[in-house]
């Protein structure tokens, strides 16, 4: 299982990444993670059994992977975006 910290960074890597939350966990990880939460691949852990929000190829092995949300890029990008144009504003000052 990942932690929200430890699966955003799989996000922007390219890792593959399923966010495994518990279903009496899923009010509390919704007020701490937000909209985080639909960046990911996730998977709710209720009774014992592991039920997917998403297309889930079975079973999961080297060769047949969940890919991920792409959801996240553009807010990425305009990230980077903002960043630079920090960057660029400081060295002029």
């Amino acid at each position: 299982m990942f932690e929200s910290l430890k699966a955003l960074p799989c996000l922007g890597l390219e890792t593959p990444v399923v966010y495994i939350e518990k279903a009496r966990d899923a009010e509390v990880s919704s007020c701490r993670l937000g909209g985080l939460r639909d960046f990911f691949n996730r998977m709710k852990m209720e009774n014992g059994r592991l039920i997917p929000d998403f297309d889930l190829p079975f079973p999961i092995t080297m060769r047949n992977i969940p890919v991920n949300k792409d959801s996240w890029r553009p807010y990425a990008e305009a990230l980077k975006r903002r960043c630079a144009e920090f960057v660029k504003a400081d060295r002029r000052a």
